[in-house]
């Protein structure tokens, strides 16, 4: 690479950089709007702009200008899911549209007339976008990443949530609430990931453990809502880890929960 290419390709990212910082260009909103009048009037919820999604879509349209290209990834540059989740992205999927045109118009008639690009921009399960745009040569170069955010919340709250749900869910079968009681050890093995059940039912005698994953608190799986129905049952230690991510971006928390019989 030539000086004056490095030094060019330096000052890009200083000016980049600044403009994900001021949030979205002139060009850039547009698109971001034309985006959401589709999705509204398709009757879906609009895309909210997220500034960790912008920064991965901006380092991706700079790689695009660079090698004159079209491509969704390019030699030695990581997948998405690991370009969004080492901006800071948390999130439960993301997917990624592509494009180069001469105006913002054309860009996103281009993009709803591809199948692929439409199912992006009108999926239900995204709720965040962020658009990067860059001018070379009076052409555009386009990223749009879309992703699935996780409304992040603290562990303890996670796990008040997760009991008030077992408890719900007692409720509805004629049962009353359970005894719940936060545990430091069981937030140590989730915390450790893919705990064995079976080596940590050992370390609780009398004890019935379940170890599951979840961005939401309010989905139990089956084995916790069996556990719960046990009349047997009288009181449930409950451990919530959110653990370091491994810059892929997919987040989830880590619970385990033991169910006690009355005489433990």
């Amino acid at each position: 690479m030539s000086k004056r290419l490095a030094h060019l390709l330096a000052l890009l990212l200083c000016v980049s950089t600044w403009a994900i910082a001021q949030g979205p260009s002139r060009q850039e909103r547009k698109l971001f709007d034309l985006v959401n009048k589709e999705r509204e009037k398709a009757g879906m919820q609009k895309l909210e702009w997220d500034a960790h999604l912008a920064e991965a879509a901006q380092a991706h349209s700079e790689l695009m200008v660079e090698h004159n290209d079209l491509s969704h990834k390019f030699s030695k540059e990581p997948p998405l899911l690991r370009r969004a989740g080492a901006t800071g992205a948390r999130f439960t999927s993301v997917a990624e549209n592509v494009a180069v045109a001469g105006s913002v118009g054309d860009i996103h008639e281009s993009l709803m007339q591809s199948e692929p690009h439409r199912e992006n921009i009108l999926n239900a399960d995204y709720n965040a976008i962020g658009i990067s745009i860059i001018q070379d040569h009076g052409r555009l170069w386009v990223t749009q990443d879309f992703a699935r955010n996780l409304a992040f919340t603290t562990e303890e709250k996670f796990r008040d949530d997760v009991v008030a749900a077992v408890n719900r869910w007692r409720n509805a079968h004629g049962l009353g609430n359970i005894t719940a009681l936060p545990d430091d050890r069981l937030r140590t093995e989730a915390c450790a990931k893919n705990p064995d059940p079976g080596k940590l039912a050992d370390k609780l005698p009398g004890a019935e453990v379940t170890i599951f994953t979840a961005t939401d608190a309010r989905k139990l799986p089956d084995t916790v809502k069996d556990a719960a129905l046990n009349k047997a049952y009288r009181r449930m230690n409950v451990g919530v880890c959110f653990p370091p991510s491994d810059l892929s971006g997919f987040s989830k928390y880590w619970v385990v929960a033991a169910f006690y019989p009355a005489k433990n």
